[in-house]
């Protein structure tokens, strides 16, 4: 597990480098041409940690935001949608584990102003639209957020289920049901056998408020039989799921 975990990391680190700015450091100042008029704009940034937040500086314009929690280390330039005229200020905060918070700010040569944030790693193909990947323990869930022209906010594109797509083996035997209910048994599953597991969805809420381990995922059988399992039955049931984190 040890071993498979400083693997993930060193994934997650490649990917967080090719995606999250250019390729570029972390930065507590920059140059960058932020509302296409030819002028390089003077970016900064301080921490403000009396208020829990940090105060980002364009010109002579500021500012100031907050995560909710974790350490706040900088930004990068990046470019949401290459063909407007502006280039965006994202602030990251690196949480525990593969938690990495963002929140995109514009500046229009007056004013800053936020765009909205997200969790997790992502990608901006310079379309409008951004894919943010967030580790879920041994696979990883894709998010979309697409950039509205005309209020300038990046929304979030909901889906209903997630797309997994992991095989596995079964350790022990488990139901699998036909509803996100626990009542009417699909099928059984065999020890040694393989299951497909197909999508998640995430939306379900522990009533002990803990993990995410109340998740239902669609999962098909050996037998080509499709129905739900909760998480909490596939880490305890099943084998050779690539955990880490």
């Amino acid at each position: 597990m040890k071993k498979l975990t400083i693997l993930t990391l060193f994934f997650s680190l490649l990917v967080f480098a090719a995606t999250a700015g250019f390729g570029e450091e972390v930065m507590k100042t920059a140059n960058a041409d932020l509302n296409g008029d030819g002028i390089p704009d003077k970016i900064s940034f301080t921490l403000n940690r009396a208020m829990g937040g940090f105060a980002l500086f364009v010109n002579e314009t500021s500012v100031i935001g907050k995560f909710k929690d974790a350490d706040i280390n900088g930004f990068f330039v990046v470019d949401v949608k290459r063909y407007d005229p502006y280039k965006e200020i994202a602030v990251i905060s690196y949480g525990e584990g593969y938690d990495y918070e963002y929140l995109l700010f514009r500046y229009d040569g007056s004013t800053i102003k936020e765009m909205g944030g997200f969790s997790g790693l992502p990608s901006y193909s310079g379309n409008g639209i951004v894919m943010v990947n967030i580790w879920m323990g041994f696979w990883s869930m894709k998010e979309k957020y697409l950039l509205d022209d005309s209020s300038g906010r990046l929304n979030h594109v909901s889906q209903e289920l997630y797309y997994v797509g992991i095989e596995a083996t079964v350790k022990e035997s488990f139901p699998v049901y036909k509803t996100r209910g626990e009542k009417n048994v699909v099928a059984e599953t065999l020890p040694t056998s393989k299951i497909l597991i197909i999508a998640c969805d995430p939306s379900p809420k522990c009533e002990d408020g803990g993990d995410f381990f109340c998740d239902w995922y669609l999962v098909k059988t050996n037998t080509g039989l499709i129905g739900w399992v909760r998480l909490k039955t596939l880490s305890d049931k099943l084998e050779s799921l690539p955990w880490a984190g």
